[in-house]
């Protein structure tokens, strides 16, 4: 099992220790919209969601795609309003 840190276009300042660590620790990198959605051997995680990460789950794939969050909730309430999970 490969296993790829996907990391939007879009450079976040606050992520680049994360994106620094991830390198670092020899772990292969993409950005988002290189995705292969045909890699059946492959986990991506992706951190932080953005816009780039719904296009690519919008279509069908082989490969896993984990959303890591790593964004503190700022409203203090835990789950979010409205999310029925318990």
């Amino acid at each position: 099992m490969n296993i790829v840190f996907a990391h939007p276009a879009h450079r976040h300042d606050s992520y680049s220790d994360y994106r620094r660590l991830a390198l670092l620790s020899g772990f292969e990198v993409c950005l988002i919209s290189e995705i292969d959605l045909e890699a059946e051997d492959t986990v991506y995680i992706v951190s932080p969601a953005t816009g780039d990460i719904w296009n690519v789950l919008s279509k069908p794939r082989r490969c896993k795609i984990v959303w890591w969050c790593l964004e503190r909730p700022d409203s203090g309430v835990w789950p979010p309003e409205g999310n029925n999970a318990s």
